[in-house]
């Protein structure tokens, strides 16, 4: 699990945002996913539903990075 400062998170998202930058979101999914399947599965998931779950909300990232403001929240709250 690799772990960015939050203005690399934000320097990252605005990558995939403006340029639908594969490796950015390659780190952003290395930094998020494996914490957003951890977290799901301590809530009581299954495993697997827990990272389906986490392949969602990235693919939701993918798709709505350009709605991210740094100045209202952090990537990981957002």
């Amino acid at each position: 699990m690799t772990s960015l400062p939050q203005d690399e998170l934000a320097r990252l998202v605005g990558k995939v945002a403006a340029d639908r930058d594969r490796d950015a979101f390659a780190r952003l999914f290395d930094h998020f996913a494996p914490r957003i399947n951890g977290y799901l599965q301590r809530l009581g998931l299954e495993a697997g539903l827990a990272e389906d779950l986490a392949q969602e909300v990235m693919a939701v990232l993918w798709h709505k990075a350009h709605l991210f403001d740094p100045k209202k929240s952090s990537l990981a709250t957002w």
